[in-house]
């Protein structure tokens, strides 16, 4: 929902590549990050 929302509206590439990393940081553990 989210990534579809941020698809739409025009927001800074950075700001959408912290919101990912923070996601996918939050999710998937440790070893996945690497």
């Amino acid at each position: 929902m989210y990534l579809r929302r941020y698809h739409d509206i025009p927001i800074s590439t950075s700001g959408v590549w912290r919101i990912l990393h923070r996601l996918d940081m939050g999710r998937l553990p440790a070893s996945q990050r690497y």
